[in-house]
C-alpha cells in the first residue's frame, strides 16, 4: 500500500508549511507592538520600502509612514495567503491517502474467500464510515474515496499535490479525466502535464498555476486527442446515462439539470432562446441580461401545458407541439 514513504514526504511538508505561517504571524505581532510602542514613523524608518512595494512605487509611501505600515501588513497577509493555499493542498493529499489506505485497510481485513455479498458489506461499511468521519453525505463519500483512489495511483499528480503545487480542485479534475482510461493512458495524460521529461511535455503555466476552469480545459482536450476508443464508441456509452436531475433551492425556487447528448442539448438551447427572444417585450431589453440569452419563462413555457402565479398567467404550448 505504500504506507510511509509518501506519507512523510507530505507530513514534513506540512510542517515546514506551519512553520512559515508561524512565523509570519510572528512577524505581524512585533510590527503591531513596534507601531505601538515607538509609532509608525520609526516601524518605517527601520524598513526597506522598495523591498516591500517596489522601486516604481517606494517614492509614493515612504514620505507616509502609515500607508508603509499598512503595506506591510498587506504584504505579511498575501505571503500568509500564499502559504495557506499549498497548506490546503498538501493537507488534501494526506486526507486523500488516509482514505485509499482506509479502503485498502477494509479489504485486507475480508478473507480472500469471502462471498460476494460480505465484500459489497465491506465495500459500503467503508463508505459509510468515513463519511461519518468526515460528516458528508454517502454519496459524497463515496466520489471522494473514487477521487482519492485515483489520485494515489499516479505517483505523479500525487507528489504535485503533496508539496502543495496544486490544490484539490486540480487534483479531482486530474481524477474525473482520467476516469475510464487504462493505466497506460492515465499515467500518460498525468506525464504529459507533470513530468517535465516526458517526451511531449505540456506547455506554459504549470497545472497549479492555472484556474482550475481553464486546467480542465486543457486536460480534456489532450484526452480528447489521446484517447484510445472512438468519440462515437465513447458517445453511445456515455448516451445510456442520460438523466435528469431536480434539486429544490430556498425562497420557493429549484434547479433542474439535464444530462444529454450535445446535439439535443444544442437544439433544445437553441429553441428556448429562440421562444425567449420571441417572447421578449421592447421594454424588457435592458433587463434582458437578468436571464441570459434564455428566458426561465420561455423554458417553462415549453414544458409544462399551463403555468399560473399569482402575479401572471402564461398560456404556453405542450412539447408534443
Amino acid at each position: 500500500m505504500g504506507i510511509g514513504t509518501g506519507t512523510a514526504v507530505a507530513v514534513e511538508g506540512i510542517r515546514t508549511s506551519v512553520a512559515r505561517l508561524d512565523a509570519l504571524f510572528l512577524k505581524d505581532a512585533r510590527l503591531d507592538a513596534e507601531t505601538a510602542r515607538s509609532g509608525p514613523a520609526a516601524v518605517a524608518a527601520g524598513s526597506d520600502p522598495t523591498a516591500v512595494v517596489g522601486h516604481a512605487a517606494a517614492d509614493s509611501v515612504v514620505d507616509d509612514p502609515v500607508v508603509d505600515v499598512l503595506r506591510q501588513k498587506l504584504d505579511i497577509r498575501l505571503e500568509r495567503l500564499a502559504l495557506m493555499k499549498r497548506l490546503e493542498g498538501q493537507l488534501a493529499a494526506i486526507k486523500a491517502r488516509d482514505i485509499a489506505e482506509s479502503v485498502e485497510l477494509q479489504h485486507a481485513m475480508t478473507p480472500p474467500e469471502a462471498p460476494v455479498h460480505e465484500r459489497t458489506y465491506t465495500e459500503m461499511s467503508a463508505v459509510e464510515e468515513i463519511a461519518g468521519v468526515l460528516t458528508v453525505s454517502s454519496g459524497a463519500a463515496a466520489a471522494f474515496i473514487t477521487a482519492s483512489r485515483q489520485i494515489c495511483s499516479l505517483p505523479p499528480a500525487m507528489a504535485a499535490l503533496s508539496t502543495g503545487a496544486m490544490s484539490w480542485m486540480h487534483a479531482r479534475i486530474i481524477a474525473d479525466e482520467t476516469e475510464g482510461l487504462d493505466p497506460a493512458g492515465a499515467a500518460a495524460l498525468v506525464a504529459h502535464f507533470f513530468d517535465p521529461k516526458a517526451p511531449h511535455p505540456a506547455r506554459g503555466a504549470a497545472p497549479g498555476e492555472l484556474v482550475p476552469s481553464r486546467f480542465r480545459r486543457k486536460v480534456r482536450a489532450w484526452r480528447e486527442r489521446h484517447h484510445p476508443e472512438t468519440l462515437e464508441k465513447r458517445h453511445a456509452k456515455c448516451a445510456a446515462d442520460r438523466r435528469m436531475e431536480y434539486a429544490p433551492d430556498r425562497d420557493g425556487m429549484a434547479w433542474i439539470s439535464l444530462y444529454l447528448p450535445g446535439d439535443t442539448a444544442c437544439a433544445i438551447w437553441n429553441r428556448t432562446t429562440a421562444l425567449a427572444r420571441g417572447l421578449q417585450r421592447p421594454d424588457e431589453t435592458g433587463r434582458s441580461h437578468k436571464y441570459g440569452p434564455t428566458s426561465p419563462p420561455a423554458c417553462s413555457s415549453r414544458h409544462l401545458p399551463r403555468a399560473t402565479t399569482a402575479t401572471n398567467t402564461v398560456a404556453v404550448t405542450t412539447l408534443s407541439n
